[in-house]
């Protein structure tokens, strides 16, 4: 069944005397067009659209030039242009572009476009974080703190200041990162762990690194020598293991030659009975 639409004109404001309910007229001297909307007159200015229920709209969408513009053609969303390049895009001239994502309970954060940066942040004093399969793996905080895994095992923060000259970083073990001095003079360590075993150790009072725990492989850092001592003070020997898995020695002389595979190899070393710093030449 059609439905007609009576559309009357007249020279002033139209009143519920002049159009019943759905009845459209027309003042043609102020050219406006109303509308008697359930015994109330309503104009239709092109201003304020109340729209009751689900509406469709074919084409493009243009609010206010470009305060908001829907490209039906490309499906994307422009607010600030008439012609978004990306799905949703934000232009602003002479002013940043802004978009702020704000939980009305907790934290919000923002996406700016600036004049010569860009920047992602959060609106107020809460921290930032970069996610991982939705799980934080690092937080910027106040003063610029880093924390990496802060939601995890063992998370840790670095210092917001930098530290001196020839300072480290160190840990407290307990999630802390600061900058320290080493103490000058002597070896920073001790003692180097290899496999759980103690056969490397650093000797700070003789400069002298061990390789074994036995002493039969040493480096000395003394400036007057500056060596490297293999085998003991009580033999010329070199051990080593042989391809079949046997331990034999590798002798060592102060004079003659080793062979003719190598030659005019001249290896300063110390000797076994800790002499002195000879030469055994590989001729």
């Amino acid at each position: 069944m059609a439905t007609i639409i009576k559309l009357k004109r007249g020279t002033t404001t139209p009143t519920t005397g002049d159009i019943t309910s759905g009845e459209v007229a027309i003042d043609t001297s102020a050219q406006k067009l109303y509308i008697n909307d359930s015994g109330t007159i309503k104009e239709i200015n092109g201003k304020d659209i109340d729209i009751t229920g689900s509406a469709t709209i074919s084409g493009n969408l243009t609010v206010d030039t470009n305060t908001l513009y829907v490209d039906s053609s490309n499906n994307r969303v422009g607010i600030g242009t008439t012609n978004p390049a990306y799905q949703v895009e934000i232009e602003n001239t002479g002013a940043n572009a802004l978009l702020v994502l704000d939980r009305t309970d907790g934290a919000g954060c923002f996406i700016e476009g600036q004049a010569t940066r860009s920047a992602f942040g959060s609106v107020g004093a809460t921290p930032l974080a970069l996610a991982y399969n939705s799980a934080a793996v690092v937080t910027i905080g106040a003063s610029g703190a880093i924390t990496v895994n802060p939601d995890g095992a063992n998370p840790f923060t670095f210092p917001t200041s930098d530290g001196s000259a020839n300072q480290v970083l160190q840990t407290d073990g307990s999630g802390n990162l600061s900058f320290a001095s080493v103490s000058s003079g002597g070896n920073a360590f001790s003692t180097i762990n290899l496999n759980d075993s103690t056969n490397v150790v650093a000797d700070s009072t003789s400069d002298t690194l061990n390789l074994d725990s036995s002493g039969l492989i040493s480096i000395t850092g003394d400036a007057s020598t500056d060596t490297i001592t293999v085998g003991t003070v009580s033999s010329a020997t070199i051990p080593f293991l042989k391809a079949d898995g046997s331990s034999s020695n590798i002798d060592l002389q102060t004079s003659g030659t080793i062979g003719d595979v190598i030659s005019n190899l001249h290896i300063p070393f110390t000797l076994a009975n800790g002499t002195g710093v000879t030469t055994l030449v590989v001729a």
